[in-house]
């Protein structure tokens, strides 16, 4: 799966699951336990991190990735475990 097409997907689950359309997805190059984020609504917040598991056509892929619920911001580890 493509990163365009596994960000698509995590941005589709954070809109049925919170009601809000991510506004910019930023990809991680290493796993984190959480993110320190700074917006206009929050000030600085802590995420953190949440899984989400897709079926693809070589299996079930599961991905971590961080959301704030106030600005939109999606952040998501690149690497997705099968």
């Amino acid at each position: 799966m493509t990163n365009k097409r596994f960000s698509d997907y995590i941005a589709r689950y954070c809109f049925s699951v919170y009601g809000i359309n991510p506004t910019e997805a930023v990809f991680l190059t290493e796993p984190k336990d959480f993110v320190k984020h700074s917006c206009m609504g929050t000030g600085i917040a802590v995420l953190s991190r949440e899984r989400v598991d897709s079926p693809t056509e070589e299996g079930m892929i599961s991905a971590d990735f961080f959301f704030c619920r106030t600005c939109g911001k999606l952040y998501i580890y690149k690497e997705p475990t099968y």
